[in-house]
């Protein structure tokens, strides 16, 4: 059905220009209000703010998310596109958005989608997080935003100083500031944010302090973003470029411990489009993409025998699209030419590959009460493997209800995301040491996922909307780590080894419900979100694990004038366990703390105190996580995080 309606399409003629595609089944999207009064400090603290995503950490900073799609907490759970251009995080497919370069105060709205489909030229397989920034005002605007934060509790904060502290006591301090310029044709905009971390808690303490030279133990990160924009030869082009630079302990499982790496990531891309001709009723349009992606990653200050990462990696891509039709039909066909290569210990010479995507896609935005859809086709070929995609969005809007289904098809091939069991099955050995083998039975080969949507939603007015969501998924050919650790007497570290397999598959169901609404100077939300596994191998029951089954919160939010508002939220989450980690359950680590198997169930509660002054000028939030001080872990050899208190200063200042 999805290719007969796709060749419908197009012998209708349907063709582009952008009408609002069919409703995102399961989606969420938050405003900037929404954002400030949820107290974002760090970029991550956005996972947070969607009801269906759940997430882990080892340290507290560097958070990664999941939600029904793929493997859980081993590879990128989504695309994320700033502004139309998408945005490459990864460190061997693993996210972290902090890397991004784009300063919180520069948010305007995030909308996460987790249905697949083809976006920016490129399959983005389990959705997509779009991020929008500000427009910026005619003239010269800056902006820039101070935070210092800290971790309370026995022995209270600033007690240390950072070269003897017991636990994670300092957050900061953490600068981020944009300037931007508009005029009649060209807009630009320059975004930095430079933050630091100390990996101090007594979970990874003995972990970090003996993996490292250095005197003593902290990250350090500056990201960079440009963003420019210009009207020329008829058509609109876009220029974007962003430079990431950290010292970071990076956790990673194939090691069962923090490594001490030097990161240098850079990424450029140009992009535009040009008006071809075609009736007013039907024009028609050329859309380019243009990128340069380059990686870096080396040891830093090790005291660790043999580790040697010693990684670089190089990604060129050029994309076409032809888009024909008005505004309320679009026919797009397009194609992706992504070529990557490497160099690391272990791997040959001709590591890499080339990666072509070929797509169509159709789009119908009719008026309401009648069906709206979006259809696309598509296949991804490498010199190895080629899998066929296909994807359908319906949705219906009649009166205070909207219905909204997604089917979608998708055979992947492992050179889409490049995660680091790939490049271990080719003879990468630069995140291996010597106490911890990691073995590759296969090589990862070419999966499949079948997934189904849907959603209602009614809104009889405009003070409050209920939304209940359900979606299945079948999953077959994945490739998933599974690990046996122990910790040997004497050992700052955990040791055994790690096992890939290349053939699990599974099941999972999950459901949403949703309320929202307003009352004067009241707002509130309440969830709930179940998700889980319902059957498949071994591999894939062990690994759906690690993800709490249910989560469920409260959010009310107090805003008497848009000067102030202060908003509560409190959220649960079911404990997990984590096979694999069985053996460390009991055991004593040099500093006398004592390792789990699992998480224990959450109840936490945040509160945000956002107050504007100087006439809006400037902006002060008292942010406090975990209030309750109750236990908060999110992964088994990770940080315990105790109640954390945050103030952030925001300046705007504007010169004509």
């Amino acid at each position: 059905m999805l290719v007969l309606t796709f060749l419908l399409g197009l012998l209708l003629g349907f063709g582009p220009s952008d009408p609002e595609p069919p409703p995102c089944p399961g989606g969420q999207a938050l405003n900037r209000a929404e954002i400030e009064a949820a107290g974002v400090v760090y970029l991550s603290d956005l996972y947070r703010l969607f009801d269906g995503l759940r997430t882990t950490t080892v340290d507290g900073f560097t958070w990664q998310a999941t939600h029904a799609s793929g493997v859980p907490f081993e590879g990128e759970a989504f695309t994320i596109v700033v502004d139309g251009a998408p945005a490459s995080l990864s460190l061997f497919d693993e996210q972290d958005l902090e890397g991004l370069g784009v300063p919180i105060h520069e948010i305007a709205s995030i909308t996460f989608c987790p249905v697949s489909g083809f976006v920016a030229g490129q399959w983005a397989a389990g959705g997509t997080l779009y991020i929008e920034t500000i427009s910026s005002e005619p003239g010269l605007a800056a902006r820039g935003a101070l935070q210092i934060g800290n971790e309370t509790g026995d022995p209270g904060p600033y007690r240390y100083t950072e070269l003897v502290t017991p636990n994670v006591d300092k957050f900061g301090v953490d600068g981020e500031g944009a300037v931007g310029y508009r005029a009649r044709a060209f807009a630009g905009r320059v975004g930095l944010r430079a933050y630091r971390f100390f990996p101090t808690d007594r979970a990874q303490i003995v972990r970090t302090r003996e993996a490292t030279s250095r005197l003593f133990v902290r990250q350090q990160h500056l990201a960079v973003r440009f963003d420019g924009a210009a009207e020329v030869l008829g058509g609109t082009h876009a220029l974007t470029a962003t430079g990431h630079v950290a010292s970071d302990f990076r956790f990673t499982e194939a090691a069962a411990r923090e490594l001490p790496v030097r990161r240098v990531d850079g990424q450029g891309g140009l992009r535009g489009s040009w008006p071809l001709g075609g009736s007013r009723r039907s024009p028609l349009q050329l859309q380019y993409r243009l990128g340069l992606e380059t990686q870096t990653l080396d040891a830093d200050d090790s005291a660790l025998p043999s580790f040697f990462p010693d990684w670089r990696s190089t990604t060129r891509s050029a994309s076409l699209e032809a888009q024909r039709g008005p505004p309320t039909r679009r026919l797009a066909v397009g194609a992706t030419l992504k070529q990557t290569t490497v160099n690391g210990p272990g791997l040959p010479d001709d590591a890499g590959a080339t990666l072509l995507t070929l797509y169509a896609q159709h789009r119908h935005a009719p008026r309401a009460g009648e069906v709206a859809q979006q259809t696309e086709i598509g296949a991804v070929v490498s010199d190895r493997h080629a899998r066929l995609k296909l994807a359908q969005r319906l949705g219906w809007r009649s009166g205070v209800q909207q219905l909204a289904l997604a089917l979608v098809l998708d055979g992947q091939i492992p050179e889409e995301a490049y995660r680091y069991g790939y490049w271990a099955a080719r003879g990468y050995t630069g995140l291996q040491i010597d106490s911890l083998p990691y073995r590759a039975l296969r090589p990862p080969q070419p999966s499949r996922e079948v997934s189904v949507r849907l959603t209602w939603a009614i809104q009889p007015g405009s003070r409050w909307r209920a939304t209940t969501s359900l979606e299945g998924r079948w999953l077959r050919g994945l490739y998933v780590e599974r690990p046996a650790f122990v910790l040997r007497p004497g050992a700052e570290a955990p040791s055994g080894f790690v096992i890939a397999v290349a053939d699990a598959g599974g099941e999972t169901v999950g459901a949403q419900v949703a309320l929202e609404g307003t009352h004067g100077i009241w707002r509130g939300r309440a969830f709930y979100s179940l998700l889980t596994e319902v059957g498949g191998t071994e591999a894939f029951q062990e690994v759906w694990a690690r993800v709490p089954h249910y989560r469920t919160g409260v959010a009310i939010t107090l805003r008497p004038d848009g000067d102030f508002s202060l908003r509560g939220a409190l959220t649960a989450e079911s404990s997990t366990r984590w096979p694999g980690y069985g053996a460390l359950d009991g055991a004593v680590a040099l500093n006398q703390y004592v390792y789990t198997d699992g998480t224990p169930p959450r109840w936490l509660l945040d509160v945000t105190a956002d107050k504007a002054f100087w006439d809006r000028r400037a902006r002060l939030s008292l942010v406090f996580r975990n209030l309750l001080n109750t236990e908060e872990r999110y992964h088994p050899l990770g940080a315990a995080l105790d109640l954390r208190l945050y103030a952030r200063l925001t300046v705007n200042v504007r010169a004509q």
